[in-house]
């Protein structure tokens, strides 16, 4: 449907990373009202450390008004223990509520975004 949008990174006209954002209904339960949420970004560990996470990050606010230009938030969760991850995000203006959730593997994270118009 219209809730889930999927994302693919090329270089050179080969996928190298992808991700998914919903927003409601199908977001998780813990994201409500004019929430996107960020799923599964990843690069593929061959062009890892080539600045193209961080560069995923610096289109995501204007692909996710693009798409959905009511959602005021993105928000995403992330390993408690991924430091990388966490980092990057944190660069890329993303807020970290302070709080650890119990997710599907383990202790999680949420962190939120504003979406400026």
């Amino acid at each position: 449907g219209n809730d889930v949008k999927g994302f693919v990174l090329l270089a050179d006209e080969l996928p190298v990373g992808f991700l998914l954002l919903k927003r409601p209904p199908a977001s998780p339960a813990w994201a409500s009202g004019d929430v996107c949420t960020l799923h599964g970004l990843q690069v593929d560990k061959n062009h890892q450390g080539q600045g193209l996470g961080r560069a995923c990050m610096q289109a995501l606010p204007d692909a996710v008004r693009s798409v959905w230009p009511a959602s005021t938030h993105l928000m995403l969760m992330v390993d408690a223990d991924n430091d990388t991850a966490r980092g990057l995000y944190l660069k890329q203006g993303f807020v970290d509520s302070g709080e650890t959730f119990h997710g599907r593997v383990g202790e999680e994270r949420r962190l939120t975004l504003p979406l400026s118009p």
